[in-house]
């Protein structure tokens, strides 16, 4: 997992700590307009958490295309012919349980 991310996800869990405390803290004194701006809050923070931890699900397509240069090799040898594997936008992420269908041979051969 990436540091930075990992990182970011640290400091939501402390903003989301702060976030409820703030929270807690309105409900006692009944202030409804700090409850208000707490709520706003915890909203945010959650929503970044989401986020933040989709991005921890997300691998390069690279993972997909890994093993085509050698199949296009292999053919390309047993057919005698000349091919050129031009792969691009090996950096796209996609989420895990994506790149893991692609990888998987379907069981039911669809």
């Amino acid at each position: 997992m990436n540091v930075g991310l990992l990182d970011t996800l640290m400091n939501l869990a402390g903003e989301l700590v702060l976030s409820r405390n703030q929270f807690q803290a309105a409900i006692v004194q009944n202030n409804h307009r700090i409850l208000n701006s707490a709520g706003q809050r915890l909203s945010q923070v959650t929503s970044e958490i989401q986020d933040a931890i989709m991005r921890t699900r997300l691998q390069p397509i690279e993972n997909v295309f890994s093993k085509l240069p050698r199949v296009v090799r292999d053919l390309s040898s047993s057919l005698g012919k000349d091919v050129r594997l031009d792969i691009q936008g090996k950096e796209v992420a996609l989420d895990r349980s994506l790149v893991e269908d692609f990888r998987s041979p379907d069981p039911h051969g669809a």
